[in-house]
């Protein structure tokens, strides 16, 4: 680690946001803000967001009628706080020179991804957002099933551009193997069937995830637009105070303002050197209209 591999630190820290930027990719498919600093005084943030268009287009009649502006914000509150660790005493870190401790990171940094997305997916409730599509079962998921979504997006006068298809793998496999999408992608790219990915279908970001929650409402998926959920980002900065080795903050590859936290102290007590890759972000519900639940049955 930093104070016996110094220089690995770049390497840990540019591995461990790597995997959780791969793993969080679910995420942008709602309006989100990362803050690259911590929130002053304060842990709320306003997130924007574009509310789908209802009003009526209007007939000119001598004036102009202007409505407020189709930007809209929503305060969210940063409360959560999730945390994976690693602990290596001197003794493990000293005569185990095939400790692979940056391979661990990522795989802690992937995991605490996956932890994040199943708490933010665990909104998406009837409670939240109504009635559920027509119930589908994996085994009769194909490219015809995605089409019929895409047409009630439509008839719901969501926009052609900017959704989501977010379903579990067990549909994803099964929409693979759909020789309508073999096809295509063997037309197209080389990326479908050779990476297991469907980039888009019917107009929809296709995103596959085994991180859709069970839950007794029997959710697979959802189609969504980017106003449904709203989730927000930003460090807590490490305390000056007590006996610590480092900290830091590393931000997403994508730029996009994204920022782990990656503390690092010596337990003299027990002679063991800890690492923490910890997540500050909160969330909370944004259109009821958004959103379209997708069930097994």
């Amino acid at each position: 680690m930093a104070n016996t591999l110094p220089n690995q630190i770049d390497i840990f820290l540019t591995e461990a946001i790597s995997a959780f930027t791969d793993a969080i990719v679910p995420l942008r498919a709602f309006s989100t803000v990362f803050h690259s600093l911590p929130l002053r005084g304060s842990d709320k943030a306003q997130v924007p967001y574009f509310p789908l268009a209802t009003t009526a287009t209007r007939d000119f009649s001598g004036a102009y009628v202007v409505d407020d502006s189709a930007a809209s914000t929503k305060e969210v509150t940063v409360n959560k706080r999730k945390y994976q660790s690693l602990g290596f005493t001197s003794k493990e870190l000293a005569r185990n020179p095939d400790l692979d401790i940056v391979s661990i990171a990522r795989m802690k940094a992937q995991k605490l991804a996956e932890d994040v997305l199943a708490d933010i997916f665990s909104l998406v409730t009837a409670a939240n957002y109504g009635a559920a599509l027509t119930p589908v079962l994996a085994s009769a998921f194909d490219s015809d099933s995605v089409i019929d979504i895409s047409g009630l997006l439509r008839a719901a006068k969501w926009p052609r551009m900017g959704n989501s298809l977010i379903i579990d793998t067990t549909y994803e496999t099964n929409l693979l193997k759909d020789n309508d999408i073999k096809g295509s992608v063997t037309a197209g790219t080389s990326t479908g069937i050779r990476a297991a990915s469907v980039p888009q279908i019917a107009g929809l970001d296709f995103i596959g995830t085994n991180l859709v929650p069970s839950n007794a409402e029997n959710l697979v998926g959802m189609a969504v637009h980017p106003s449904s959920i709203l989730v927000a980002f930003a460090p807590i900065p490490m305390a000056e105070a007590g006996l610590r080795t480092g900290t830091y903050a590393v931000s997403s590859p994508n730029a996009d303002g994204l920022v782990l936290e990656f503390r690092e102290f010596f337990d003299h007590t027990n002679d063991r050197l800890v690492s923490i890759i910890e997540c500050n972000y909160g969330f909370g519900k944004g259109e009821t209209a958004g959103l379209k639940r997708i069930v097994s049955a």
